[in-house]
């Protein structure tokens, strides 16, 4: 296994090298066929190291995620401040040091810390786009988020519907649900003032469609997270369906009191006529 190992790292050590001595050689950018090199290259050596680590048996699988996010960064580093490598070569670096960065955390645990991990992560790489001007850490960041949202369900998934009394004062999940929330809003309060439309690899990133996306995301997901509790709650400590339908539905109407409250202290014609139909359905679902 440790044959095989160093093997695959000098084998993937010569390909990324020479990739990029040759371009520095000639100065020129990057072709389409160098950048399939780079990629393919670095994500060969990742799977086929996977591979070896865990036929070792050795738990080092997010360890070595980790290593290969350190090895791009330094080089896109070295790269840009000694040599002025052109930029899209070094975005292209950067990106892959954060997909690596990105999956440590689920290679090397499971579960809640995975959400976790991410909605934080998110919020890093929004902040981090503000500060240096890099267009690709929000590219980077809407990623994140998005599978962040995925990684939520999926805990929603595994632990609301096959309720268990955990025994928790403070159940995980809903916490986690709680950071997934505040990382959507700070997100939204981060691109405030943002008005520049980014473009990567001919795909653009509107800051304005986006953060009205994460509004109606956050209302949606904060809706969520505080009815599933709700229901958890009411289902550990009642014994009756009735009881836990009627806590549910309180939850629903005091959600929607407060929702329909706020938006009309807005200036929104489209988001007073969405509210006003939430109203109309509350109605008939009171009366079923």
């Amino acid at each position: 296994h440790l044959g095989a190992f160093i093997f695959a790292t000098l084998f993937s050590l010569i390909f990324s090298i020479a990739t990029v001595i040759n371009n520095l050689r000639s100065v020129g950018a990057f072709s389409k066929i160098q950048y399939f090199l780079i990629v393919a290259n670095t994500f060969f050596f990742f799977g086929i190291g996977l591979a070896i680590i865990s036929d070792w048996g050795l738990p080092i699988k997010g360890l070595f995620t980790v290593a290969l996010a350190i090895y791009n960064l330094i080089l896109a580093t070295v790269l840009y401040r000694r040599f002025g490598l052109n930029k899209n070569t070094v975005y292209l670096l950067v990106g892959l040091t954060l997909t690596f960065a990105t999956l440590t955390i689920p290679i090397q645990f499971n579960g809640n810390y995975i959400t976790l991990f991410w909605a934080c992560e998110a919020v890093l790489l929004f902040w981090l786009a503000k500060k240096s001007k890099i267009g690709v850490f929000k590219w980077s960041a809407a990623i994140v988020q998005g599978l962040m949202l995925v990684s939520l369900m999926m805990d929603w998934g595994n632990h609301y519907f096959d309720i268990k009394d955990s025994g928790d004062l403070i159940h995980p999940v809903f916490m986690v649900g709680i950071v997934a929330i505040v990382s959507l809003f700070y997100t939204y309060y981060l691109l405030k003032n943002d008005r520049e439309i980014t473009s990567f690899f001919g795909f653009q990133f509107n800051p304005n469609i986006y953060r009205k996306a994460l509004f109606i995301v956050g209302i949606v997901i904060s809706y969520f997270v505080g009815i599933l509790e709700t229901y958890y709650l009411a289902t550990i400590y009642n014994g009756n369906s009735s009881s836990v339908t009627s806590y549910t539905a309180g939850f629903h109407y005091l959600f929607s009191i407060v929702l329909i409250y706020f938006t009309f202290k807005k200036d929104a014609i489209l988001l007073k006529k969405a509210t006003a139909a939430l109203g109309i359905f509350n109605v008939v679902l009171f009366i079923f």
